[in-house]
């Protein structure tokens, strides 16, 4: 083969490239982010969350497993966060708790890790049309998936999903991973898959863009080979920080929730698969 034939093929290739990309790409609806820099949010006036996939037991009628995926139920909007490493044990923990995935109005999926979307299998068939959030920079063939079942925004920047509800944006780190947030009658609840980019800093955002207190912080708080001082020091910034509770999950250590245990007390919470937190304003 010739050097100019070589050449061409290389171009040929690119272009092909280039052209199935932006055509994938063209399924993502951009979403509207914030204009301003703080967002405003109306306080839910009921939000009750379900953890449906974890590591760790909690509801003995519940199977534990790698991975992480919980049910927000916010004012009649029902927001599947994450969907899980397995999509059978996914679709029986659902089936034990009378969870119905025909209900679910938004997909929120925090990064692209395969314990955290391996079990959207068993919830698309059921789902009617849905909006999906995804962080910009997910796999093209999971936004593929997605587009099936209606729009699917790929967030970058802080951005309102609903009245009480909104991502913090996708955080500067080599996993593009966002959280969510809801606005409760006591402050935010926040949750977070794995919190690669660090809990630290996607809480500090979450109480910048918001101007509020975090009631509670809860999901996946990945710290790989921290020492205890340094898991220490984390909780009291997370405390100083004016989080009310914290209920770590999925990839947290045992020797983090050692230290969060030791600074937050009865205010750290001792969760896993099955666990349900609910706050009402009418209580």
């Amino acid at each position: 083969m010739t050097h100019e034939s070589s050449l061409l093929k290389f171009f040929i290739t690119v272009l092909l490239t280039v052209v199935v990309t932006v055509a994938s790409i063209q399924l993502i609806v951009p979403p509207e982010p914030i204009s301003q820099q703080t967002i405003s949010l109306q306080p839910a006036s009921h939000v009750k969350l379900i953890v449906l996939f974890d590591d760790h037991p909690y509801d003995n009628r519940l199977k534990a497993e790698h991975g992480f995926s919980c049910l927000v139920a916010v004012d009649g909007c029902t927001i599947l966060f994450d969907a899980g490493g397995d999509l059978e044990i996914l679709a029986e923990n659902a089936k034990a708790l009378k969870i119905n995935f025909s209900s679910i109005d938004v997909l929120f999926i925090s990064h692209g890790h395969s314990d955290h979307i391996a079990g959207l299998q068993a919830v698309l068939p059921q789902l009617k049309e849905v909006s999906s959030y995804v962080p910009q920079g997910a796999i093209l063939e999971l936004v593929e998936l997605l587009s099936s079942k209606g729009r699917v925004y790929a967030v970058l920047e802080p951005t309102v999903i609903g009245a009480s509800t909104a991502s913090t944006g996708v955080f500067p780190y080599i996993i593009a991973e966002h959280a969510l947030f809801i606005r409760s009658s006591k402050g935010l609840i926040m949750v977070v898959g794995s919190a690669h980019p660090g809990v630290l800093e996607m809480a500090k955002r979450t109480i910048e863009i918001t101007q509020c207190r975090i009631h509670l912080l809860t999901g996946g708080m990945y710290l790989p080979q921290w020492k205890r001082e340094s898991l220490i020091a984390l909780a009291e910034d997370l405390k100083s920080l004016g989080v009310g509770y914290i209920a770590p999950l999925h990839c947290s250590s045992n020797e983090l929730k050692e230290a969060l245990k030791k600074v937050f007390g009865d205010h750290c919470l001792n969760a896993g698969v099955g666990f349900t937190y609910e706050v009402s304003a009418h209580s």
